[in-house]
């Protein structure tokens, strides 16, 4: 796992780590809010440039949704996952509700760019759950509390879209 990837609350004591953090943060105290900010700010910018390809378009949307975060955070009840699945909802809820879409047909200039030319011929469901699962590297169960389906749906989702993503990439290939 990369370095700067944000850690699983998956220890007990990390969790209730997490939940100390949250219940600072929920009153607002700077250090919790930028230790939040700093920890998953990269992943969930990566995510989200993932999807879209475009640094200004992924600042923006990462940025609004740590807003939204702030916002709504008084509300926060953990969930599985944590804070980071829940970071990654609320960027990919902001993609949707600003109806942003991949630009599909630009001509590729290397295989990352035929990669995700192919991604943003997917579903936007189909996107979100490869991006989390294998660009930010959050298991299922994370990807599922963040997404707000069960294990078996987030595995069918993956498996349709793995498959879909061959068939494009193999499409690609043979034009």
């Amino acid at each position: 796992m990369e370095d700067d990837m944000p850690p699983a609350p998956i220890t007990p004591q990390a969790a209730a780590d997490e939940r100390e953090l949250v219940i600072r943060a929920q009153r607002y105290e700077p250090e919790a809010l930028e230790e939040i900010y700093d920890t998953y700010f990269d992943a969930v910018y990566r995510a989200i440039f993932a999807r879209v390809g475009d640094h200004t378009v992924a600042e923006a949307v990462t940025g609004q949704a740590f807003l939204t975060a702030l916002e709504i955070l008084p509300k926060y009840h953990r969930r599985p996952g944590g804070l980071h699945p829940w970071l990654q909802y609320l960027a990919a809820r902001e993609l949707r509700a600003h109806g942003w879409r991949p630009t599909p047909g630009r001509h590729p200039v290397h295989e990352a760019d035929e990669l995700r030319g192919a991604l943003a011929e997917l579903t936007p469901d189909q996107q979100e759950v490869l991006t989390m699962r294998f660009l930010v590297g959050m298991p299922v169960e994370a990807v599922a509390a963040g997404t707000g389906r069960r294990r078996g749906q987030v595995r069918a989702l993956q498996h349709r879209a793995l498959q879909a993503l061959l068939r494009l990439m193999a499409a690609r290939d043979a034009a």
